[in-house]
């Protein structure tokens, strides 16, 4: 960061309180979760629903932060220095808008409704073929992650890549302004977080947003494939790459074969074609490699690189993950969030292959808002022909039983649970020889409590 505390409390424009205490301390690094603050870092007082930052100023003294950023009068150890700031939110976006300024990297912002976390795992893992690249960890895709990821950059970052999430309107417009990407990539726009917006159009207009902070001369990653990315990309003037099945892609990707080993696909880019075998299932998944390969392509990693690196490709935890189980069933835990385009390509990732029964555990689907009911019913007609046992897990997800019953799919093995724990239960029993198995649900019906059941009693092969 190269930044002392004094030149914090001018860039976030606060108030320096130091009673005597040093302000050319250099700063290690910023955080706002006083339990792993480290030495000479810098504490930034966020005020939580739950927890308060300025009720543990005491704390990080005790851990040795160099300073904190407050916005109100406050107990502190005489030691610390305080910068005294109208919102500490906005101080910690000013920071690290003014640090990734000071940057050369290369900065991609990675933003949709599904597949963000995929991509920009994928991006970064190609990207790291030309040097040292920052990517987000772990979750940090909201207001506070986006910015300490961005806290994290230094010279030695060729290129950073970074996940934006959002859940209401102008939360991107904050995250891209702050970010300013020099490319921003969109992988979809699907009816998530309905609870919070009027309609998926409405999620389209926000997703949009991530335009607004794009720097001068940057450009786009869109996917071609999804209409309402399409209309995204209508609005702006400036260069983009499409990516997605359509001929007139620049970066093309065409199905070959989908087996209980991975994906196989043509990669039609640079006019040349190339054979991309992924250790991963779903055509999603191809889609993913798409726009990571679209980045990686602009910021001149080489095709050939690019095909090689392919195979080492990886999803993040509980992302799509290939468990094999008892050395012959193959468990796809896709149980970290949910979605109705998410669940349903999911199980249609499951293939037909002779003796193996499809089972899959779904959980309801959250944040859908008033339209919630209706929309698992619909997956469920969706999914009822690519699925011989449906498990679903949690209230809503009764749409999903429903919804198969009428497209007339009377399978075999229908179970419902009303919740995770129940669930996990029964699931070992539920489980056969043999079977390919997909787990998927919200975050907040935590269905990695099934996969751990199932790891726990069958044990875990290597693919």
């Amino acid at each position: 960061m190269n930044l002392t505390i004094q030149q914090a409390a001018k860039i976030t424009a606060g108030d320096l309180i130091a009673s005597g205490a040093s302000t050319s301390r250099m700063l290690a690094g910023v955080s706002i979760d006083s339990r792993s603050i480290a030495r000479d870092e810098m504490f930034v007082a966020i005020p939580g629903a739950r927890f308060d930052g300025h009720d543990f100023l005491q704390d990080v003294a005790r851990r040795g932060a160099a300073a904190a950023v407050v916005s109100r009068t406050t107990p502190a150890p005489a030691e610390l220095p305080l910068v005294r700031v109208a919102d500490t939110e906005r101080a910690l976006h000013d920071l690290a808008h003014h640090v990734r300024g000071m940057t050369k990297a290369a900065v991609v912002g990675i933003t949709g409704s599904a597949g963000k976390t995929t991509t920009k795992e994928f991006a970064a893992s190609l990207l790291a073929n030309l040097g040292p690249i920052l990517k987000s960890e772990k979750n940090l895709n909201n207001r506070y992650g986006v910015p300490l990821t961005l806290l994290r950059l230094r010279h030695e970052h060729v290129a950073a890549v970074v996940e934006m999430g959002m859940s209401a309107a102008g939360e991107l417009r904050l995250l891209a302004r702050t970010t300013r990407p020099d490319a921003a990539v969109i992988t979809n726009v699907a009816p998530v977080h309905l609870e919070f917006f009027a309609s998926i159009e409405a999620i389209a207009q926000a997703k949009a947003e991530i335009l607004e902070g794009v720097r001068n001369g940057g450009w786009l990653a869109l996917n071609h494939d999804d209409p309402l990315v399409r209309r995204i990309g209508e609005s702006f003037s400036g260069d983009i790459v499409w990516f997605g099945s359509d001929r007139t892609c620049e970066v093309r990707v065409r199905a070959r074969e989908e087996t209980s080993s991975g994906i196989t696909f043509t990669l039609a880019l640079a006019g040349k074609e190339s054979t991309i075998s992924l250790g991963l299932t779903g055509r999603h998944m191809m889609m993913n490699f798409a726009a990571a390969a679209a980045v990686a392509h602009r910021l001149d990693v080489p095709l050939d690189t690019i095909v090689r690196s392919s195979s080492f490709l990886t999803p993040a935890p509980h992302r799509g993950e290939r468990l094999l189980l008892n050395g012959d069933v193959l468990l796809i835990d896709d149980s970290y969030n949910s979605n109705p385009a998410a669940v349903v390509a999911a199980v249609e990732s499951m293939p037909h292959q002779g003796g193996r029964r499809r089972v899959a555990f779904l959980g309801e689907m959250l944040e859908l808002g008033p339209r919630g009911p209706e929309l698992h019913v619909e997956a469920g007609k969706r999914i009822a022909a690519s699925v011989d046992c449906l498990v679903a897990v949690g209230s809503l997800a009764r749409g999903f039983l429903e919804g198969a019953e009428r497209a007339g799919r009377q399978a075999a093995c229908r179970r419902f649970f009303k919740d995770a724990v129940e669930a996990s239960v029964e699931a070992p029993e539920i489980v056969r020889p043999g079977d390919m198995v997909v787990v998927k649900g919200s975050r907040g019906v935590r269905m990695e409590r099934i996969v751990e059941a199932l790891v726990a009693r069958l044990g875990r092969s290597e693919v």
